[in-house]
């Protein structure tokens, strides 16, 4: 292999600028014809690898609904509930696997966005409400993949925490939450991980669009954090390429017609230098000799694939409540479980995390192959009045199970959702229940937080979250006491949509949305302002018991080792999770009562005692200074808090650590922006044009006319979305956008 730097100058212009697009939809070029294509899928629950399906004009769609079979692995939004760095190690390798048998070079995730606000629709893809969860997770995951020959892209880089909008949609926000919140996931997954790429978000930050943000991609994620690696956009994510060559974006995608002479015309008129060109080219070099590699994985176990599924949905499966001890159930015993998940559950989210899942079984089949003694209901929202009559009347003084939550149609990528609640018949239905039996659990089938107006009425509830493929088989066995349940909420379970910080302003504007909580998210605003929560941060219960004891500490210039003893002081054997938190009581600058920056996940015998090490990496307690501008470590004393949830009686422990004075600092306040005033060009949403004669008619030529007037909530969201998106997934061509928007200009100024 040539050395990369005479492999670059043995290019033509036209050769360079021929790597800085995709090859199609799911592949980038290649600097030499004998190296193979580096490919690339979705995504974070499994590998989708896509089948090409054509339109009535012969042109590829991207279709998320059909790809290869593949194993579905549990979502974001539910392995970080298990706390475990191994089996993120483990989902890693298992994903690795699967992409050589399709022979994929780089798989499109992990997504480590924070869960700022329930409402959004991405948020089953999404890890935490909080940045050290997100990245020590998100990490592991990639080094997992990596580790085995497979490149991953870590997304999506970043503040992209809403769907309303995301194209267009500028994050407004201090330096000090960016960093502190919104970048730091990043930091911690890039120096664990060391992933091949970094995805950048569709959302301008403070403004300037993520695909050309200097700040972002070169400031920070390249000098400051040390990313080696290559940016790669979001799918239709590039506005204006010539900055985003110049900001350090590397690679834009799917492939655009551009051609040799739009670029030979941008660098002439000193839209981007030859050095920014060279420095994008060396890193895709770079990039393509590591993953170029043609992988000869003839057969795959999908078997393997979907037990490896339920190791992680039975450690991440969260038990939110059990008063009277509800659960396990007894097999022998007749339970009745009702609603419409128990016959089509819910085990993964929509969007381009979709995956054409190899094994599936749902909960009543296997109810029926574990031969538990069981009466099921339907209890539709379409039940006559006397199916609901023969229901009610059954369940007299009767144990049973409700499945209740999200749709498809109510919960995915492209859209937020509309409300926290739980739809209407579902909400009456607990209610009907109540008044013929007090023995009630209920099952929660979404990827985010739901109300919960009827927590007082039953005794016990799960949260599988989206637990992949193997979700109800692990399900059976959490509840039927064949499993122990060990997972820990990564996000708050609220009390109602208002006691978020930012439910006032979220999804109001399609332009601009404010971060005025700044570094107060989740459990941090609820601690803050004393909000009662249903289920607190790191929270889920166990079938055993357990106790902390006899914690010590040290200390070193990299790191805080703090040893504790755990007992399982139950007759039953489990995995318990410890936390650790810490305060700065004395800091000069606003914080947080508590953050988390360290846990284990440990299995205990009945009985067992074993010490526990929590790794407190100083570099994790690093602030952003806003008078110096820097990240730095405040010296002082500080608080080490262990326990089981963000919410305990914990074990205290305190070090004095050296560090660096700060002035006093607070919170920013976020300038609102003036809407933009009317202009046409391709950042013009699909919704202020769509009525236009010359729209109108492009999109009867092309056959789209019904599709944009449907009613589904993915192509509402659409409408919110700049024109060029039609381009980047194939309904129009490039230059069809660009003539679109100069009939639009000619007909709005008649």
């Amino acid at each position: 292999m040539k050395n990369v730097d005479e492999i670059i100058k043995q290019m033509t212009n036209k050769e360079k600028y021929k790597l800085l697009m995709g090859d199609g939809f799911w592949a980038f070029n290649s600097y030499n014809k004998d190296l193979k294509e580096v490919t690339c899928t979705d995504g974070p629950s499994g590998v989708r690898k896509a089948i090409k399906v054509k339109n009535k004009e012969n042109a590829d769609l991207v279709d998320l609904m059909h790809s290869k079979i593949a194993t579905t692995f549990p979502s974001g939004c539910c392995f970080a509930n298990s706390y475990d760095k191994n089996l993120m190690i483990k989902l890693g390798e298992a994903l690795a696997n699967e992409c050589k048998f399709y022979k994929v070079n780089i798989l499109l995730g992990p997504a480590i966005n924070i869960k700022r606000n329930p409402l959004c629709g991405r948020n089953f893809e999404y890890l935490s409400e909080d940045p050290y969860l997100s990245g020590i997770m998100g990490g592991y995951y990639i080094k997992g993949v990596e580790d085995n020959g497979v490149g991953t892209s870590l997304k999506h880089y970043c503040c992209n925490n809403q769907e309303f909008g995301r194209q267009i949609n500028s994050s407004n926000l201090s330096m000090r939450a960016l960093k502190d919140t919104y970048i730091k996931p990043f930091n911690i997954a890039v120096k664990i991980g060391n992933p091949a790429t970094i995805m950048c978000s569709y959302n301008r930050i403070n403004g300037v669009f993520a695909s050309e943000n200097k700040l972002i991609l070169n400031n920070i994620l390249r000098d400051e954090i040390g990313f080696k690696g290559v940016v790669i956009s979001d799918w239709g994510a590039v506005s204006n390429r010539f900055e985003g060559i110049e900001a350090g974006m590397d690679i834009e995608m799917p492939e655009k017609e551009y051609n040799h002479e739009f670029y030979e015309k941008g660098f002439s008129e000193g839209k981007f230098n030859i050095d920014s060109l060279n420095k994008s080219v060396k890193r895709i070099v770079q990039m393509e000799n590591k993953y170029s590699k043609e992988f000869n994985v003839k057969n795959y176990d999908f078997k393997f694939g979907y037990n490896v599924a339920k190791e992680i949905a039975l450690s991440s499966i969260v038990l939110a409540k059990n008063n009277d001890n509800f659960f396990p159930l007894d097999s022998k015993k007749e339970v009745v479980f009702a609603g419409d998940f128990v016959k089509n559950c819910r085990f993964i989210g929509g969007g381009s995390s979709h995956t054409n899942s190899a094994i599936t079984k749902s909960f009543l089949e296997i109810l029926d192959e574990k031969k538990a003694n069981y009466k099921y209901f339907e209890v539709f929202n379409k039940n006559s009045e006397s199916d609901k009559i023969e229901f009610l009347n059954y369940i007299k003084n009767k144990k049973v199970v409700l499945f209740l939550g999200l749709y498809e149609s109510e919960e995915s990528e492209g859209f937020d959702r509309p409300t926290m609640n739980l739809n209407d018949f579902q909400i009456e239905l607990v209610n009907e229940v109540y008044k013929y039996t007090h023995d009630i659990a209920i099952v929660i089938e979404s990827g985010s937080v739901v109300e919960l107006p009827f927590l007082d009425k039953v005794k016990a509830v799960f949260l599988p979250y989206f637990a992949g493929e193997a979700e109800n088989e692990a399900l059976f066995e959490l509840m039927y006491g064949l499993k122990n349940p060990s997972g820990k909420l990564s996000e708050t379970w609220i009390k109602k949509y208002n006691d978020n910080p930012s439910s006032k302003t979220f999804g109001k504007d399609v332009y601009n949305t404010y971060y005025d909580e700044d570094i107060f998210v989740g459990y941090k605003y609820y601690e803050k302002n004393n909000i009662e929560v249903n289920f607190p941060f790191g929270f889920g219960l166990s079938y055993s018991n357990f106790k902390l004891s006899n914690s010590l500490i040290n200390q070193n210039d990299n790191e805080i080792d703090i040893n504790v003893k755990a007992k399982n002081i139950s007759n039953i054997d489990g995995n318990i999770v410890v936390e650790c938190y810490v305060k700065n009581n004395n800091s000069n600058t606003y914080r947080a009562n508590k953050e988390l920056c360290s846990f284990e996940k440990c299995y205990l015998k009945a009985g067992e005692t074993k010490e526990i090490c929590l790794k407190v990496n100083k570099e994790d307690l690093y602030i952003y200074d806003c008078v110096s501008k820097r990240e730095v470590l405040e010296k002082g004393e500080y608080e080490f808090l262990i326990g089981q949830s963000s919410i305990d009686n914990f074990i205290t422990v305190k070090a004095y650590i050296n560090g660096v004075d700060i002035q006093n600092q607070k919170i920013e306040k976020i300038t609102r922006n003036t809407t933009p005033s009317k202009k046409y060009d391709d950042n013009t949403l699909l919704f202020e044009v769509i009525g236009t004669k010359c729209f109108k008619k492009l999109l009867k030529e092309k056959h789209l006319d019904e599709m944009l007037s449907s009613d589904n909530g993915l192509i509402k969201g659409l409408l919110y979305n700049p024109l060029r998106v039609m381009c980047s997934i194939n309904l129009i061509t490039y230059q069809e956008c660009e003539k679109l928007v100069e009939d639009i200009k000619n007909e709005m100024s008649e």
